[in-house]
């Protein structure tokens, strides 16, 4: 049985290769290039911490996706060869302020472990400010992931399994079972009246050229972050803006991560970046991830992953493939 899925990002490719997996015929269709948008462009993060502050589906949802990115990660080496870097190196978060402190204490959701660390501690561990830091916390479990190796392995999997990629090939409306994974151009298909809406947040990014090794944890401020590939190339991010469609470069931002990137690792980064970039985000009107069947129709939505679809990725695969099967049966 066929089954057409509508964007070819992270999201769209592990929902291909599970339902290959499960036997069905699977075609992949994208306005663009395949991982073009925000597969390409996103740091590649797995830090629940940063993201979810109080328990809901969706934060174990995060926390679930976080413990098995390891073996979806090997799995995917296994059935590919294609290396990926993927790191669990944990997590460190700093407050410059009593009111930064208090909130860093609050207490976590279920499944998310959290360890206090002294300042002296964490500057052993990470170039931080010789002053300023009010405290520090550590998240153990937090890993990084580079997405474009990720998707790099699913096109080579999903290859292996028989799925037709088709790039430069826009889904205008749903015909047959079909699964709509086009991130912020999701609302754009015809015949999704009354899903919840689709829209960009688009975001800068700046990257360095460091000393491999030279920032071992990631490093993150209230929004900001800082993050190392294994070859030393480090990733600072990010501000938001809400229904941008534009991925131009803006200075003024630029200058403003700039900043922030020298507030929180003045030794590492006090230079300009080697790489400026912005990309879009997929949110969604009701401010969570939208994975779920569409009732009365063979129509399957998985979009609005926000900050989290790299996370999220094998997670949303497994549920939407489980709802297929349950509605169509075996491939």
């Amino acid at each position: 049985m066929r089954v057409e899925i509508a964007g070819a990002g992270i999201i769209g490719l592990s929902i291909a290769w599970r339902l290959a997996q499960a036997g069905y015929q699977v075609v992949v269709r994208d306005a663009g290039r395949v991982a073009g948008e925000s597969s390409w462009a996103g740091a590649g993060m797995l830090t629940p911490a940063g993201e979810f502050h109080e328990d809901s589906r969706w934060t174990q949802v995060a926390v679930q996706s976080l413990a098995e990115y390891g073996e979806f990660v090997e799995e995917l080496t296994l059935a590919t060869g294609v290396p990926i870097d993927f790191r669990v190196c944990g997590t460190m978060e700093l407050a410059f302020n009593d009111a930064e402190k208090e909130a860093l204490d609050q207490p976590r959701p279920d499944g998310i472990y959290m360890e206090e660390l002294t300042v002296s501690g964490a500057r052993y561990f990470a170039p931080i400010p010789t002053s300023g830091v009010r405290a520090a916390r550590w998240f153990p479990n937090e890993a990084v992931v580079d997405p474009r190796n990720v998707c790099e392995a699913l096109v080579a999997a999903c290859g292996k399994l028989g799925v037709e990629i088709r790039e430069n090939d826009r889904v205008e409306r749903c015909e047959g079972p079909t699964v709509i994974a086009s991130g912020a151009w999701a609302s754009q298909i015809e015949g999704l009246n009354g899903a919840p809406r689709a829209f960009p947040v688009k975001g800068h990014l700046l990257g360095y050229h460091c000393k491999k090794e030279s920032l071992p944890p990631i490093v993150r401020h209230g929004h900001h972050y800082a993050l190392q590939r294994e070859n030393g190339f480090t990733i600072f991010g990010s501000d938001e803006q809400r229904d941008v469609w534009d991925k131009e470069v803006e200075p003024e931002r630029v200058e403003a991560l700039k900043a922030a990137a020298l507030m929180l690792l003045p030794r590492l980064l006090n230079r300009d970046p080697d790489l400026v970039w912005a990309g879009l985000r997929p949110g969604s009107g009701i401010g969570e991830p939208v994975v779920e069947k569409v009732e009365g129709k063979d129509l399957w939505l998985a979009y609005g992953h926000f900050r989290n679809g790299i996370l999220m990725a094998n997670t949303t695969a497994r549920m939407i493939t489980e709802s297929v099967v349950a509605t169509l049966g075996k491939g």
